[in-house]
């Protein structure tokens, strides 16, 4: 019976490091992006969601590959001026990434830019309006 509590202490220890280590890895760096933008540590970070990053790449390369694109993009990101992510493009039906958009916060307001390579276009390089 002591060998069971015993385990099962080791187990809940070990959980509580794994999840503190998840967390540590799968976390925002604010600092990094304060830093970048030159905004004082005590400022908060605005987060915006990324869905009209997603439907203004998706739109372009449908236009630009004439297939229809579909974008995935981290949900919030933040608002802060030089902020990047990268966004996922697939062809509809195709579960293979058809490239990746490099995605730059430029302005206030979440104004973004953004850039692609794709195999059916040469280098794809897009601002929003």
């Amino acid at each position: 019976m002591k060998r069971l509590i015993d385990a099962l202490i080791v187990l809940s220890v070990l959980a509580i490091i794994g999840a503190g280590v998840l967390y540590w890895m799968l976390r925002d760096d604010d600092d990094e992006v304060r830093d970048r933008a030159g905004v004082p540590e005590a400022a908060p970070v605005s987060r915006i969601s990324s869905d009209g990053v997603e439907k203004n790449i998706s739109e372009r390369l449908t236009a630009r590959t004439g297939r229809a694109v579909s974008v995935e993009c981290p949900a919030k990101v933040n608002e802060l001026v030089g902020t990047t992510f990268d966004c996922e493009a697939f062809f509809d039906g195709d579960a293979e990434v058809a490239t990746v958009a490099k995605v730059e916060i430029t302005g206030g307001g979440g104004q973004f830019s953004w850039t692609s390579e794709n195999a059916e276009t040469p280098e794809l390089d897009e601002e929003s309006p």
